[in-house]
């Protein structure tokens, strides 16, 4: 722009100069020469405005701010989160869980078991195979004699729990927990004992015949008398039944 300007005037200088010699011809340039000049002027104006429009988009867009930094506090309308979950209460009726089975709304009714006592027949319980399941804990419980036939007891603890003469025929005891448990004289036939922990458990004059003891641990059990007849031993710890042909069963 400077060097128009700079032209202009050296154009203008140039046409005054032959002018003042009083050449006709030259002072009709010079007129002419000053409508060039005025229609440079024209232009350099319009590209003055255009420059100053440009600068102005310039600056508007400058004055915006810049891209987000990953804040959450940079946000707008953000919704404030509480710094602890007791700040919930009775937000949207909304009250946070007290951790008591008696606060769950359409809980179902659980039903209980007596840890001490005998028992003859459990059998007519309508809740017998479930009372007994993973969830309870039947430690030192008193069994004896029980009559558990078909019982769901997988995953059970029941350590040092008392199972004399307890019937289990065909129950689901895999991976149950009977450490030091009492099963003299207990009917496990065809029992599911797989993966059971039966360490130092007193099985003396048990019956197993048929019962599933793959994976059982069996370490340091009391097994006299124990009928192992067709007892599936499979990786079975402890099982000290003859298996003459290795089929895994016991002879």
């Amino acid at each position: 722009m400077n060097r128009i300007i700079l032209l202009a005037w050296v154009v203008l200088s140039f046409a005054f100069n032959a002018s003042a010699q009083g050449d006709d011809c030259t002072i009709l340039g010079v007129q002419d020469l000053t409508g060039l000049y005025q229609s440079m002027q024209s232009q350099i104006d319009a590209q003055q405005e255009a420059i100053e429009a440009q600068q102005e988009t310039i600056d508007a867009i400058l004055a915006q701010p810049c891209c987000f930094d990953g804040s959450y506090s940079s946000l707008s309308g953000a919704p404030t989160i509480p710094s602890n979950v007791s700040d919930l209460n009775n937000d949207a009726g909304f009250t946070t869980f007290d951790g008591t089975y008696g606060s769950l709304s359409g809980a179902p009714t659980l039903a209980t078991v007596a840890t001490s006592g005998s028992y003859t027949d459990l059998s007519n319980q309508p809740t017998q195979k479930e009372i007994v399941e993973s969830a309870y804990t039947l430690s030192s419980a008193n069994l004896s004699g029980a009559n558990l036939t078909r019982a769901n007891l997988a995953e059970a603890y029941l350590i040092y729990a008392n199972l004399s003469e307890v019937n289990l025929l065909s129950a689901n005891l895999s991976e149950a927990y009977l450490f030091d448990a009492n099963l003299t004289g207990a009917n496990l036939s065809d029992a599911n004992l797989h993966g059971a922990v039966l360490r130092y458990a007193n099985l003396s004059g048990a019956d197993l015949s048929h019962a599933n003891l793959s994976g059982a641990d069996l370490s340091g059990a009391n097994l006299s008398g124990v009928d192992w007849t067709d007892a599936y031993i499979y990786n079975c710890t402890g099982c000290t039944c003859t298996n003459v042909d290795g089929d895994d069963y016991c002879d």
